[in-house]
């Protein structure tokens, strides 16, 4: 009952801030009420700011990584005759990969030994590229890196869009997956809850974590299929409808 009550609060309280961006300094105070650990004395709190800070950036990370909160985008110069190139040190998971406004194949290995060609000194134009996270053929390229296969016989450009990792929280005033990220402002309150779930485990009271921990997933879920389904959208999409070119009104 009192876990309810706490929850109730909480809503009462932020529904009105929810429509802006929540700051570390938002969260740890949201945190704190729910972990009951309000003293105002350091030395009378359970946790001290930097654990609970750590436990929502673990939060912040984990709900990156299942929404695709953060998302950038990086140009790779591509010199003749170069094989592979570093990605970017805060590489998640590469999500496109375009060459002159077109998108490429990712492909893998294997597909690429089936096709029974010395496929790794091919030459060309690039159709296709393929991502390699053991230690990269070329020296001084990152362990993580991106192919072009064929190589490409001239210099240009491709433009690689990543899963990118979200800057730690750190000062009073961050905001949770970057400040200019307005989509997520009605989610960063589920960072409390996951800080919340991870003060309660800490303490050993499961149960209390476990209500947490669904809080934080079913606003993980909500969040999920909000930013996923925008990223899907193509308007341009018309499938078997004609092209209808508009007329100029008379």
């Amino acid at each position: 009952m009192m876990i309810k009550c706490l929850l109730i609060i909480f809503i009462c309280l932020t529904a009105k801030e929810l429509s802006f961006s929540l700051t570390l300094s938002n969260l740890l105070t949201q945190t704190r009420v729910f972990l009951r650990d309000t003293a105002t004395t350091a030395s009378r709190q359970r946790f001290s700011d930097s654990q609970l800070t750590d436990f929502l950036n673990d939060g912040q990370k984990e709900f990156n990584a299942k929404i695709w909160a953060v998302i950038s985008a990086t140009p790779i110069v591509l010199t003749a005759g170069t094989t592979e190139y570093s990605l970017p040190t805060d590489n998640i998971s590469v999500l496109r990969v375009t060459f002159k406004h077109t998108p490429l194949v990712e492909r893998t290995f294997s597909f690429f030994d089936e096709s029974n060609t010395d496929w790794i000194s091919s030459s060309g134009t690039p159709h296709s590229y393929y991502v390699r996270v053991d230690s990269s053929i070329v020296a001084g390229v990152a362990r993580e890196s991106i192919g072009f296969i064929p190589i490409s016989t001239f210099s240009t450009t491709c433009h690689v869009y990543f899963l990118d990792q979200p800057t730690d929280l750190s000062a009073s005033g961050d905001v949770p997956f970057g400040s200019d990220n307005r989509r997520l402002y009605p989610f960063h309150h589920g960072l409390a809850f996951y800080g919340a779930y991870r003060g309660f485990l800490t303490m050993g009271l499961l149960q209390e974590a476990i209500i947490y921990l669904k809080e934080y997933e079913n606003i993980i879920s909500l969040a999920e299929s909000f930013n996923k389904t925008r990223n899907m959208f193509n308007p341009n999409l018309r499938g078997s409808m004609p092209i209808v070119t508009p007329q100029p009104q008379q």
